[in-house]
């Protein structure tokens, strides 16, 4: 074998390892969010942290009724708690309208109101025992667990 077939090898080698590798390792925006659906008063562990998250309240409904016609889509405010082995609880409020907040970081895990069901008919508001929040729930890096 000649010396630039040996270099040509070993470069095609080279290559093969590093395209293995990168195929293999998960690139940081291939991240999966996790769905969770909780009622009013429920919790829920995150996986691979120290947290669990709370629905404590629906703080506000003003949505339009299905089956109305509005002038504008109105807002559900919803209100969650973030408990910690290691912090104190953290208590935040999130929006069904897109014009505040629907999101929320919290130590690296983003939490994002994706519904709030049912809605309001022209009969009234829900029953509150009837609310169902669905989150996503999105670890942003490695999450390191304290001792």
């Amino acid at each position: 074998m000649t010396r630039t077939s040996s270099s040509l090898a070993l470069s095609a080698a080279i290559l093969s390892v590093s395209l293995l590798a990168a195929w293999q390792s998960e690139p940081a925006d291939a991240r999966q969010d996790e769905s969770i659906v909780l009622t009013l008063g429920a919790s829920h562990r995150i996986p691979k942290t120290d947290l669990t998250v709370v629905f404590e309240a629906v703080v506000e409904d003003s949505r339009c009724p299905v089956g109305t016609n509005c002038v504008w889509a109105g807002n559900a405010v919803v209100q969650l708690r973030v408990d910690s082995r290691s912090a104190k609880p953290a208590s935040y409020r999130l929006h069904t309208n897109d014009r505040s907040a629907q999101e929320v970081v919290h130590r690296d895990v983003r939490l994002r109101l994706s519904s709030l069901t049912p809605e309001p008919t022209a009969d009234g508001p829900p029953k509150t025992e009837d609310y169902r929040l669905t989150l996503s729930i999105r670890i942003e890096r490695e999450y390191a667990l304290p001792h």
